[in-house]
């Protein structure tokens, strides 16, 4: 059998953000390898007073995903599908999609990238729970990112763990370290003469970066040589930048909106350290992307982030509820001197195509291919 019998319909979390570079990057890496992939866009809901609208739009897009699916699987060649599980409404979404598959007598896989999934499930009714078991049953195989998220989902005694599967987030990281902090400051019009405090990812209430805001607050009163960036949008952006406002910190903390995936590694070398306070978090791919650039990480005890910050060579942990904590953890990595080529070199143990060969295993375990080239089970 030829690599390209086999087809894997990649269907992404919706929105911006890790996953969604995660599951992009994963189509790319399997179809280097001469594998077949269909990828189902998803339709992002834009929370905003449109909103008849928008579920609407929702709404159809699932539709026709489920048509193309269904045709898709009618085919003959060899295939499997690879749901990626964000929060929210993805499971439902994804529910459908599963429920398809089984129809047509397909193997999926739920590829697991929030820890929300957890609380979702304890709190959902009676009724919810029986249907989150039935799907989570009919699946082949479950991804998970760490050993924090297996733990917690084998509370739950009706959940299938023997299909748990874990495999850490992946990064390409011939992406970054391309430019030495100057340049990349200079690119990005950033000053040349501060401690430059960057923070990116989602402006919701669980990135917590009104915590981050309050430190950068209290650390301006020891040091006059610090500048905060936090790139994202969200809901919480108007509060931040009434924050800002009332601190007094204009001068000191720029919010920079939506950053493109490929200004992340510019601004990740302008940096001297990344904070990430988040109240929750699965794998964090932010993470990874400062590692890789040589970059400490300040990061809350939530999570992965202990598993990826196994060293203090690595980055610090902080409790995301102690401000405290937050604001001594920044200026003791502000002094501390990071050994970069360390850190990077760690980092490889994330590399995009381990991962990914992985992820392939799981693949053909599935499909009950024993032998595949230089992949092996």
């Amino acid at each position: 059998m030829k690599m390209d019998d086999i087809l894997i319909i990649n269907i992404p979390p919706s929105g911006i953000g890790g996953s969604q570079t995660y599951a992009k990057l994963l189509k790319k890496n399997i179809e280097e390898l001469d594998f077949k992939v269909f990828q189902i866009k998803t339709y992002s809901v834009k929370y905003n007073w449109l909103m008849p609208k928008e579920l609407l739009l929702k709404t159809m897009y699932i539709f026709i995903n489920l048509i193309k699916l269904s045709n898709i699987l009618k085919r003959d060649d060899k295939k499997i599908v690879h749901l990626h599980l964000g929060d929210k409404f993805s499971f439902w979404e994804n529910s459908l999609y599963a429920l398809t598959c089984t129809i047509h007598n397909i193997p999926f896989i739920f590829h697991i990238h929030t820890n929300l999934i957890y609380s979702e499930y304890s709190n959902s009714t009676w009724f919810g729970k029986k249907i989150r078991d039935y799907i989570f049953a009919k699946s082949s195989r479950i991804i998970v990112l760490s050993n924090n998220l297996k733990k917690m989902l084998s509370r739950i005694e009706s959940f299938p763990i023997c299909k748990t599967v874990i495999v850490h987030n992946f990064i390409d990281v011939n992406r970054f370290n391309k430019y030495d902090k100057s340049e990349a400051r200079k690119i990005c019009k950033l000053p040349t003469n501060k401690k430059i405090i960057f923070g990116l990812g989602r402006l919701t209430k669980e990135k917590n970066f009104t915590s981050l805001i309050l430190s950068i607050n209290r650390i301006c009163k020891k040091r006059d040589d610090i500048y905060c960036i936090i790139g994202g949008s969200g809901s919480e952006e108007n509060k931040l930048r009434s924050l800002i406002k009332s601190k007094k910190l204009e001068d000191v903390v720029k919010l920079l909106g939506e950053v493109d995936s490929k200004n992340v590694p510019i601004f990740m070398s302008s940096c001297d350290v990344l904070v990430m306070p988040s109240f929750t978090e699965a794998f964090p791919m932010v993470v990874l992307e400062s590692l890789a650039s040589g970059r400490p990480v300040i990061g809350a005890k939530v999570g992965a982030i202990p598993e990826i910050l196994s060293s203090e060579e690595y980055g610090l942990l902080v409790d995301p509820n102690e401000m405290g904590d937050i604001t001594n953890k920044i200026l003791l990595s502000l002094d501390t001197k990071w050994d970069d080529i360390k850190i990077i070199n760690y980092c490889k143990e994330f590399y995009s195509t381990d991962v990914t060969n992985k992820i392939v295993r799981i693949y053909l375990n599935v499909l009950n291919i024993k032998k595949y080239k230089k992949l092996q089970l």
